[in-house]
């Protein structure tokens, strides 16, 4: 975290078992939500409600997907505009591709997931048509 140019990234599931809440919390305030960026280490699991993979007591891997990352993220005060940042922004600029996406701007893709108050997923646009 001493270094200003990196983007640092961090898996945020409900339990707090890949980063800790106070962790997240930390590397917000330390290094600002500009330069965080949220990831998923999504894989197949078991079929309950957790958002991880847990067999006989070990973690391997989560269920999370971005939207679930968005909630998790809501869950710990973050605003939608940090919220925004870290899953759409900050994505888009450390893969150096947000003059064509990661923001809802003139002339960029337009890859869209509209989700209610709960980041459950509700429509999903890709270059602007509708897929569901």
């Amino acid at each position: 975290m001493l270094c200003d140019h990196f983007y640092y990234e961090l898996i945020v599931d409900s339990q707090g078992i890949h980063v800790r809440p106070d962790m997240v919390r930390l590397a917000a305030k330390t290094v600002g939500v500009d330069r965080l960026v949220a990831i998923t280490d999504c894989c197949t699991g078991s079929e309950d409600d957790s958002d991880l993979n847990m067999f006989n007591g070990e973690l391997h891997g989560s269920k999370l997907t971005m939207n679930y990352v968005a909630r998790n993220l809501k869950a710990l005060g973050f605003s939608l505009p940090q919220i925004t940042r870290m899953t759409a922004e900050n994505p888009a600029r450390a893969i150096r591709v947000f003059d064509n996406m990661g923001s809802l701007s003139a002339g960029k893709l337009a890859n869209i997931v509209v989700t209610d108050e709960n980041f459950k997923e509700l429509e999903v646009y890709l270059h602007g048509e509708k897929v569901n």
